[in-house]
């Protein structure tokens, strides 16, 4: 996972017809849309227990569709065993 990050309360400079629709995406890969929601690329909260924070700024790199690589090892049993595609359809 990231050693340092921070969380922005809007993607920032992240554009798109379909945004809100792949943060959306990734937020239910990412286990994390009961806890946050987004509209018009605005987060409704950062205030989350550090394993969401960090999932929550994988959010970013995937719609960046930034390449990285991670160590599992940190994220839940279910999130691992998903399978979070990098290129949703819409």
């Amino acid at each position: 996972m990231f050693a340092d990050f921070y969380l922005f309360e809007t993607l920032l400079g992240l554009k798109g017809d379909n945004l809100d629709a792949q943060a959306r995406h990734y937020l239910e890969r990412l286990h994390l849309n009961h806890k946050v929601k987004i509209n018009q690329g605005g987060l409704s909260t950062t205030a989350l227990s550090q394993g969401q924070r960090k999932r929550l700024a994988l959010l970013t790199a995937y719609l960046e569709d930034r390449p990285f690589t991670s160590s599992m090892s940190g994220l839940p049993i279910r999130i691992r065993n998903s399978r979070i595609s990098s290129t949703p359809k819409y």
